[in-house]
């Protein structure tokens, strides 16, 4: 049986086995030949100043790097102790309805105006401080 006491106190749940290690490096080669990743990540502040999007940031249907990289993640979803631990948490017949990487950043990338805005407006997802897709790859 499967201990899901955790993830039901913190909403985050820690796989006793990773997924398959050869495989995930394979992904992960291929997310870095996407897409650059550093402090330059961000946006000027004017540049975000003169054009605050909050909407539209985020992964969607044709805009999803895991999308893209879909035949590098069927492992991911096809793995046994993924399977048991999701239908620990969701339920036997769970369905996947969307993936997006989820990309966590060191403080030290985040220029100082975003964490000032950040700590102004609440907003903490970094989506709206960061270059787009096509910008970020040019890094």
């Amino acid at each position: 049986m499967i201990d899901v006491s955790y993830f039901l106190e913190t909403g985050v749940h820690h796989f006793e086995n990773g997924a398959n290690k050869k495989n995930s490096l394979e992904l992960l080669n291929k997310v870095h030949e996407d897409r650059s990743f550093g402090e330059g990540i961000f946006l000027e502040e004017q540049t975000f100043k003169e054009n605050p999007k909050f909407k539209g940031v985020n992964p969607k249907p044709g805009r999803n790097l895991a999308e893209k990289l879909a035949s590098y993640t069927g492992y991911i979803d096809e793995d046994t102790d993924v399977i048991h631990n999701l239908e620990a948490i969701l339920g036997k017949g769970y369905q996947i309805m969307d993936k997006k990487f989820v990309c966590g950043v060191p403080r030290f990338w985040i220029p100082k105006w975003v964490e000032d805005y950040i700590a102004e407006t609440g907003v903490k997802n970094l989506g709206p401080y960061a270059r787009s897709i096509t910008k970020c790859n040019t890094l």
